[in-house]
């Protein structure tokens, strides 16, 4: 895979700058962006 300098998510269009929080497991705020469209 490739990292860039920030993380998206294509579905929900939330992105983040903050990569290495992503790698690390942070993911919540991408399962709310995800909740928020249902």
């Amino acid at each position: 895979f490739i990292l860039t300098i920030y993380v998206k998510d294509h579905r929900t269009d939330h992105e983040t700058g903050n990569v290495a929080a992503v790698m690390d497991g942070d993911i919540e705020p991408f399962i709310l962006a995800y909740l928020k469209t249902l």
